[in-house]
């Protein structure tokens, strides 16, 4: 994946968590701030262990940007009626 399609990710408005898979189809990061990914031409760099309250990474991995395959949101956009005029899973 190329550092600018990571880069549109990280800048959407409003923001999406999303979670980060690589290329081996096991390892994956979840990322529920965009202040926790720094992106290069060359790396990814992700904070994993996010301490709440100092708000410091417990550490940074280094992601090589062509291993990452897929950016998969964390939260899927709120449904829309289903056609009738009523809200989904509402009674008719």
């Amino acid at each position: 994946m190329s550092p600018g399609q990571i880069r549109e990710t990280l800048e959407a408005a409003p923001f999406v968590p999303f979670r980060i898979v690589l290329s081996d189809g096991t390892t994956t990061y979840d990322i529920a701030e965009p202040t926790r990914v720094l992106v290069s031409n060359r790396y990814v760099h992700v904070g994993v262990g996010l301490d709440p309250v100092e708000r410091v990474a417990e550490r940074i991995v280094r992601l090589d940007p062509l291993h990452i395959t897929q950016l998969i949101p964390l939260s899927s956009p709120p449904q829309t009626g289903s056609g009738n005029g009523q809200p989904v899973g509402s009674p008719p």
